[in-house]
């Protein structure tokens, strides 16, 4: 998986600070109403944290970090799916519920996940982002709020991959 690493270090840097700084490039684009999950822009996801690990078959399931809270833990992990990354926190005290920390899109077959997947055109993903986007003719910004966004890395004038960086306590 092309993100993993990527991906892994991202989550130790959430869990290390707190807050992840969303900007993977040199220029962060404020996009009114993105949220990581749900809205217009965000991952549309299931509810339950089982249902999550049932998206598809699942790869690999890897602990990267476990935090201990005020009468409970956190476990920090990655869930891989072919051509899908997905970091989770779940709290030990309520282990159906999980808070999504990152993602990474690497296949088309994720298209009912996000409004931006892999194959969009530069043209369709400054549409879906509008205002933000206009100028970005490589969206090399990262667009979203000051603790979360999504970004994308595009070759020939298409998503090649779409990263979600979410905050995630």
């Amino acid at each position: 998986m092309r993100y993993t690493l990527a991906l892994g270090a991202f989550l130790l840097v959430t869990s290390a600070y707190g807050s992840a700084p969303f900007v993977e490039s040199d220029t962060a684009k404020w996009l009114p109403g993105f949220q990581c999950r749900g809205g217009k822009y965000g991952l549309r996801l299931p509810s339950s944290y089982v249902g999550l690990t049932k998206l598809a078959q699942l790869q690999q399931e890897s602990l990267e970090m476990i935090e201990q809270d005020a009468g409970y833990t956190v476990t920090r992990k990655e869930l891989h799916f072919p051509g899908l990354v997905i970091g989770v926190a779940v709290p030990s005290n309520n282990p159906n519920r999980y808070l999504v920390s990152g993602a990474a899109v690497s296949q088309m077959r994720w298209k009912s996940l996000a409004p931006f997947r892999p194959g969009q055109t530069v043209q369709q993903v400054q549409k879906l982002l509008g205002k933000p986007a206009a100028g970005d003719s490589g969206l090399k910004a990262s667009y979203g709020t000051e603790t979360s966004g999504v970004s994308f890395k595009v070759s020939d004038g298409r998503v090649v991959d779409v990263i979600y960086q979410c905050y995630a306590g």
